[in-house]
Parts: C-alpha cells; structure tokens; sequence
C-alpha cells in the first residue's frame, strides 16, 4: 500500500510538473505571436512616417502631414515600447519552460527512492528489442495484404467466429455511429473514418485496391497475425514439416499463435493508445476499459481450431493461460509506462495511464506473492521501486527493459511450474462473451 500512495504522489508531482511546462509553453506562444505583429506594425509605422516626413519637408506649412509625422511618432514610440516588454516577457516565459520541462521530463528531477535496476541491455537484447519494435508497428503494408479471403479456405472454423466479434463487425458499424462522428469533430478530421489515416490502423484493414489502399474489411487476420503476402506460400506448403513451415514464415512475419508474447503484444498495440491529443482533444478512450489479456482473449474472440483439429474451437490450456496472464500483466506495465512518458500535461490520458500503471503494479505484485519469486517478475518490481517518474529518459529506458523481459518470460515458462497462479487468474465466468453497446 505505501508503494502504491508513493507510486501515486510521485505521479502527482509529474503531473504538475507537466502542466506548468502546458502553461509556459502557452505563454512563449503568447508573446511569440505578439512580438511578430508589433514587429509588423512597427514597419509599417516607420514606413509612413518617413513618407510623411518627406511631404511635411516638401510642404513645410502643411496641417495635414504635420498631423501625420506627430500621430507615427507616437505610434512608432508606442509599438518599441510593447515589443521591448513583449521581449522581455518571452525571455522569462522561455526560462520557465526550459525549468519546468527539466522537472517533468529531462535529465534533472528526484523520483522515488528504491535501490536502482541496471536497465542497460546486452548486445542481443538490443537485437531482441529491434525486432520486436519492429513488429510493434501501426502500420500494415496493404499491399501485402491478402484478406480474409486467402485464409477461409483453411480456417473457415475461424473466419465464422470472426464474423461475429466486433473485430468484424466494426467494418459496417462503427463510421456510423454518433461517438465516432464527434470524435473525428473534435480531432478537425474530414471524411469518413475509414479513409483517415489515425483511424485505420486500429480499426480496419486495407487491401491494394485499383492501385490505391482501400479499406475492405474490420480487423482481420493479417491485423494480428500479420500481411501474409510474404509468408503464406510456406505457410500452405504441406511437403514440408510443420515446425518447419511455422519457423520459416515467422522469419517473413507471421505472428504465430504458439508465441504467446506475439499474439499478447500485437493486442497491446491497439488496445492502449499511444496517442494524447487523441484522448484529450479527440476524447477517445486511453485504452480498452479493464483490458486483460486472458479475459479478453478467450471469450467471444476465441477461435483455436488448429488446436481442435480444425473441427472445434478448442479451449487453451491451463499452463498457456498462466503465461498468458502474466506476460498481460508485463505487457500492461510497459505500455502504461510508455504513455506516461510521451504525455505532456495533466489530463484524461496521463490519469488513465497512470491508472492502468497502478493496476499493473498490482498484479504483477500479486503473481509474484502466489508464486514464490518468479524471476523476471521481481527484476521489474525492484526497477518500479527504482524508477524516477519525473524523467522521461528512465521511463523509455525501464518499457524497453520490460519488453525484454516479458519476451524472456515467455521463453523461460511454459507454465506448467506456474500452477501458484491459478487462484489469481481471471475466471472463465468473467470472459468477455458479449460486445460493449456503444451509441
């Protein structure tokens, strides 16, 4: 509990550190405008009071350019004198920034005390971690999409499940409905959803289409599993052995599903956002409400039919469960983490991942106390201990330092020694069966 009030206080701090930064950085905007039109007007004030001073030389006894040489003095004095203070202001507005910029996110700033983690990685770590990144992209190829269409041939247990989950269903519902409508208002975005970039991502998958990307269906096989263009001809070759087939294709980019960290990391992607203004100006959720892997993965998304021989939708094991749940809990540590260093002021995304860090923290608390000391698991409860909140560079650094683990877990476990954990893992009564109702 004093871990957590700590966690919470020093999150807190940040973000007030954070939104004296939104404050200052308002402020050299401010006077930045402000010396560029003085600046302007300034010009155009000297400019005529030359030219009246050439017509007062040439008409010395004339009313009106008297008028006129007295009224741009004036002026000319008057717009020196307010960029002179406008000057002075951004220079103070500036030094603020930079001060409070260094306590929400630099090198400088205490954080919570706890015996430090070496989150230097070795040579093969950074390979690790520069291939997983990679597949951590948002972005899909289209043209090396081959739809559902290459799949259902093989997969059609699979593809009717599908069919029926919003990850489908979405395709024909979601640019209709009046909560996405105002988000894309907010956001100053024009058009339908399915032709903006920020929204396809997540939502939808594009095909080559006429030589242009069109969206042609929700999220689809190749959304998690990954564009198969480069891959499915292996995959389909039957000559060959199966592990054989799977290890070559995953070289091309397959997610397979027997890599638990894959399949759990690709969900992660979508299912936290790494986007504020998405969240704070468009009002987007920060992520899937309550998102836990297990709970999420094996209800109405299930569709293990390899494992069912192609004839049911097989459940999956109690050990595959096990893992799954706590590379979730890594996983849902890491992309908190990851939100809270990018975010850059106090509000709706920075509380909610600092909410989803707190739930975390939590369960990866709880695994470690029902399992007797699980390695990986007390490397990243002594890094949080450690970690300095109020520097962004620390927070990158420890989330990359978790994706190693987590990927290390999954290699190290294959769950069978993990049987501790199966009082704190989500009950099968508490899958998600039905989709949320959204207006």
């Amino acid at each position: 509990m004093k871990r957590i009030l700590s966690l919470v206080f020093f999150f807190m701090i940040a973000s007030l550190h954070a939104d004296d930064a939104a404050k200052w950085e308002g402020y050299v905007k401010k006077y930045t405008g402000i010396i560029a039109k003085y600046q302007k007007n300034l010009g155009v004030a000297k400019s005529r009071l030359n030219v009246s001073k050439k017509k007062l030389a040439a008409q010395p006894s004339s009313a009106k350019w008297q008028k006129y040489v007295k009224k741009y003095t004036s002026l000319v004095a008057k717009y020196e004198k307010t960029l002179k203070k406008a000057e002075a202001r951004l220079k103070t507005a500036k030094a603020k920034l930079a001060e409070a910029q260094a306590s929400s996110g630099g090198d400088e700033g205490a954080g919570p005390a706890g015996p430090p983690v070496n989150t230097n990685l070795t040579q093969e770590e950074y390979a690790m971690l520069k291939e997983i990144q990679g597949q951590k992209s948002l972005e899909m190829d289209h043209t090396k999409v081959l739809t559902v269409n290459k799949c259902k041939d093989c997969h059609g247990g699979a593809i009717k499940v599908w069919k029926k989950t919003p990850h489908s269903t979405t395709f024909d519902q979601l640019h209709k409905r009046k909560r996405a409508k105002q988000i894309m208002k907010s956001m100053g975005m024009k058009g339908s959803m399915k032709r903006n970039d920020l929204c396809h991502r997540c939502h939808y998958t594009r095909d080559e289409v006429r030589g242009k990307p069109k969206v042609v269906s929700g999220v689809s096989c190749e959304s998690c599993h990954g564009v198969s263009a480069d891959w499915v001809e292996f995959h389909n070759d039957k000559t060959r052995p199966r592990q054989e087939r799977i290890s070559k294709a995953m070289k091309l980019g397959m997610n397979n599903t027997d890599d638990v960290y894959l399949i759990a990391q690709n969900c992660y992607r979508c299912h936290s956002i790494p986007n504020e203004n998405l969240v704070n100006v468009g009002g987007h959720k920060a992520g899937s409400d309550s998102f836990e892997i297990v709970r999420w993965s094996q209800g109405m998304i299930r569709h293990n039919y390899i494992r069912g021989d192609n004839v049911k939708n097989a459940k999956n094991s109690q050990e595959r469960l096990r893992v799954m749940f706590v590379v979730g809990a890594m996983l849902d540590l890491e992309y908190a983490l990851r939100g809270i260093g990018i975010a850059t002021k106090k509000g709706r995304y920075f509380s909610s991942m600092m909410k989803r860090a707190d739930t975390a923290f939590k369960r990866l608390n709880a695994v470690d106390k029902k399992s007797g000391g699980i390695a990986e698991i007390k490397e990243l409860l002594k890094l949080f201990k450690g970690l300095n909140f109020n520097n962004k560079k620390d927070i990158a650094q420890a989330a990359d330092f978790i994706t190693i683990k987590a990927r290390k877990f999954t290699k190290n476990h294959d769950g069978t020694q993990l049987a501790s954990l199966d009082k704190v893992l989500p009950a099968e009564s508490s899958y998600v069966w039905k989709a949320t109702k959204r207006k």
